[in-house]
């Protein structure tokens, strides 16, 4: 069946909608997680430990002859697919799917305000806090996720500590429970750890003979020359050395990681104080320094009002010479990639990656996101979801990080037919299985477990060479985390609106200091007002008594 019944979730009048929303209290905002692990929860039904999830599945089965019976919400609405009926037979479980997809936002809002409750629900733009505290969602035993799997969690210990098993298992362990109570299976992915990359047009730097910089003084002297000494040799004055924005993520770069200061970010140190970046005089600093950089018309001066796709079409139309972007959009296996538009429009152009800039210490940094395994795809139960289909779930998603051939087969079908292996030994997928009624048919058991795959399978098997390398250039070096460099817990409906209007004057100010509209020497201290009176210290205060680094 295609995803067409989602939308059956919408066709309630809006103020009923909005009536029940309000009840109910699901919307995006975020994970939820907001304290560590109890150390005393335990289950009366838990199964006895087992070294191995498949030993844990065939015991589990041998108990029960008929199918467990699971209500899930999964990553969209098809059934009856190949790998369900394959999944339902190796498991002993018969799915039913709910008709919502876990990736439409409105859709699982209303799906969970209207009163349903599945078993299983693959956790996307919800609040789990709330979930939770309103009886919706169930917990389970801590102990279960390296019970039935094991394989799965050293997977998911690697990503979060970034190599290290023990700092990524506490992380993890830090993000996955709500008020002492487990209540995430958690998932990541490394694409999620692969920090922005800086990019300069080479054939640019060729016609100016110049060379690829390596701190900001020198990006500031190509810049200028980008701008001014017609790098496209196209006779007019209509280029700029960089952009400057895209999204949150982007801005600067290299520029502001090199000085461990991203704007409007929330930093714990080790005693637990948390500092707000962009009340901080190295805001003032860094603001200054753009400010001069706007004022010398060396980048694009709409760059504080434009979106991302309006950056993009400009990259297309090689109006600047310098991009910060994340790896995955580099590479020119993906679809819409910035690489590739540039090139479809200039056969001439040539990109060249340039190395962090390194700070006072010689460190070098890409700003990337702090870990977080919960917001993105992680699993909840439903209040009544019995332990048995907890067990079952976990076994599954254990053996899709464990066995390759498994993976493989029902994720990508049939070698030669499904897909194909290119020069490098990389999966490529054909066009037909690619297709929506492909999805409907055969489905994938990214649908059912939608895990981030083990870092080597991905680097080596999955992804193409070329986007493999930039993820292994990416992380090759120190991540600065952008936004906050701790787990946020969740606010209470009043100190959330005050971060949101704390937010709001911080934007506000880092487009009027850069554009000149705010001068930075004599508006700096009614500037900390306004973050006052917004209530920025009533945020910061809740954020040091409930975030967990």
């Amino acid at each position: 069946m295609k995803r067409t019944h989602s939308k059956l979730w919408k066709a309630i009048p809006i103020l009923l909608i909005m009536s029940l929303l309000l009840t109910v209290l699901v919307g995006c905002a975020g994970s939820g997680a907001s304290s560590a692990v109890s150390s005393s929860q335990s289950s009366s039904s838990a199964a006895s430990s087992s070294t191995s999830s498949s030993s844990a599945a065939s015991s589990s089965s041998a108990a029960s002859a008929e199918p467990l019976p699971i209500k899930i919400v999964k990553m969209n609405t098809y059934e009856n697919t190949e790998v369900q009926k394959v999944l339902e037979e190796k498991y002993n479980v018969k799915f039913t799917i709910e008709q919502v997809a876990a990736d439409d936002t409105d859709a699982m809002n209303l799906y969970w305000a209207t009163g349903n409750i599945p078993d299983v629900c693959v956790f996307r733009n919800l609040d789990g806090a709330s979930l939770f505290r309103q009886g919706l969602i169930r917990s389970f035993p801590v102990e279960w996720l390296e019970q039935y799997a094991p394989d799965y969690m050293k997977t998911i210990y690697d990503f979060m500590g970034n190599g290290d098993q023990a700092l990524g298992k506490k992380m993890t362990l830090s993000q996955i429970a709500v008020d002492g109570k487990v209540i995430f299976v958690p998932r990541d992915s490394l694409t999620n750890h692969v920090g922005m990359l800086m990019c300069a047009r080479q054939d640019w730097l060729d016609n100016l003979k110049l060379s690829l910089p390596t701190t900001t003084e020198e990006l500031h002297s190509v810049m200028t020359a980008f701008t001014k000494d017609d790098p496209d040799g196209d006779g007019a004055a209509d280029t700029y050395g960089m952009h400057g924005s895209g999204s949150r993520s982007m801005r600067f770069g290299y520029v502001y990681a090199s000085q461990q200061w991203w704007p409007a970010s929330y930093y714990m140190d080790d005693s637990g104080k948390v500092t707000y970046s962009s009340a901080t005089d190295k805001c003032k600093e860094m603001l200054t320094l753009i400010r001069s950089w706007y004022e010398e018309g060396i980048v694009d001066p709409e760059f504080i009002t434009d979106n991302r796709q309006l950056q993009r079409d400009k990259w297309a139309q090689g109006k600047f010479g310098i991009l910060v972007d994340h790896p995955w959009w580099f590479a020119l296996n993906t679809p819409g990639n910035v690489q590739s538009m540039l090139l479809d429009a200039d056969s001439k152009a040539k990109l060249t990656f340039m190395e962090p800039f390194a700070d006072s210490t010689g460190t070098r940094y890409v700003n990337t996101w702090y870990p977080d395994c919960v917001s993105d795809a992680s699993l909840v139960f439903g209040k009544d979801c019995p332990d048995e289909a907890i067990q079952k779930m976990l076994t599954i998603w254990n053996d899709a990080a464990s066995d390759w051939d498994f993976y493989l087969k029902y994720s990508y079908g049939t070698e030669g037919k499904d897909y194909t292996l290119d020069a490098d030994g990389r999966i490529v997928k054909s066009e037909a299985s690619q297709s929506d009624e492909y999805a409907a048919s055969f489905g994938g058991l990214y649908d059912f477990a939608p895990i981030g795959t083990p870092r080597d399978w991905y680097l080596e098997k999955i992804c193409p060479k070329v986007e493999g390398d930039l993820y292994s250039y990416s992380l090759s070096y120190k991540p600065f985390y952008m936004n906050n460099n701790f787990v946020l817990p969740t606010l209470d409906t009043a100190t959330a609106q005050k971060a949101a209007d704390v937010q709001t004057v911080a934007d506000e100010y880092y487009a009027s200091a850069i554009s000149g509209e705010t001068n930075l020497t004599t508006d700096w201290d009614a500037y900390l007002a306004k973050l006052d009176a917004a209530g920025l210290k009533d945020v910061i205060a809740a954020y040091e008594a409930g975030g967990v680094k």
